[in-house]
């Protein structure tokens, strides 16, 4: 943990998931306020209105209702002008993995345990066209996309504070046993599936934090996952967000 006599509050928006969420969680929410968290959103849904393919829904939770419905409207690029006076935006990209749904009108929602668990968002999606992950179709979309998005957070003047944590899935958990794949998609092959995503996030002008070598968490809150890691690995990334701001305020 850090010093709050030392180091100031670092204002802190979150377009992601896990990683960045739990890395908050484990250094202190109240040193990072959290100003907007835009969860389990692809890249490929923003700016593409869905809600016409879905019927009314509600669930129980307000924050699941939220991001679905945040998704289904595909509400992302509006948001980015909200964002305000930032300190930094953490950006992951797990999300990604599971990949999109394109209905016949073109627009496009994502592929969420979320919007899934829902029985009538679900059957919703019988009429839509699968859109997987790390495929051809999916890289060039999602390129396209994140030049949009570059290019909003540009025009916000926040380009420069935006910090892409990008650790590679653990390969093995403190047992010592090899992790899961998730899906199709072993941990082994993870680093080389979000090569493309990564690397063009890079050359758009993007800062990105990799991290290797890392152990999942067996007694991690949120169960046993590839990206459900240690609290050594959360403290690496906590250390590397501060790097980040410290840079961006000198």
């Amino acid at each position: 943990m850090r010093n709050d006599d030392l180091v100031p509050t670092t204002k802190t928006a979150i377009f992601g998931g896990c990683v960045s969420r739990d890395t908050l969680a484990f250094s202190g929410d109240e040193n990072y306020p959290l100003t907007r968290y835009i969860a389990r959103h692809s890249l490929l849904s923003a700016g593409q209105d869905a809600s016409h393919n879905f019927p009314v829904f509600n669930v129980r939770s307000r924050f699941q209702q939220r991001i679905i419905d945040f998704d289904i409207r595909g509400n992302l690029f509006h948001e980015v002008a909200k964002l305000g006076n930032i300190d930094v935006l953490l950006w992951d990209l797990n999300v990604e993995r599971a990949g999109c749904w394109e209905f016949p009108d073109g627009s496009v929602v994502t592929n969420s345990p979320d919007l899934r668990k829902v029985p009538e968002l679900r059957s919703s999606l019988s009429n839509a066209r699968k859109i997987d992950f790390n495929t051809e179709e999916h890289i060039s979309r999602w390129k396209t996309a994140a030049d949009v998005l570059v290019e909003a957070l540009a025009s916000a003047e926040i380009k420069n504070r935006v910090l892409v944590l990008a650790p590679d899935w653990a390969l093995i958990d403190t047992a010592g046993q090899p992790t899961r794949k998730l899906g199709e998609l072993r941990p082994s092959d993870a680093p080389a599936a979000f090569a493309p995503y990564l690397t063009h996030l890079e050359e758009a002008g993007l800062r990105v934090a990799r991290f290797t070598g890392l152990v999942s968490d067996l007694d991690h809150r949120w169960g046993r996952a590839p990206f459900h890691y240690t609290s050594e690995a959360y403290e690496l990334f906590r250390k590397r967000i501060d790097e980040f701001v410290q840079e961006q305020r000198t």
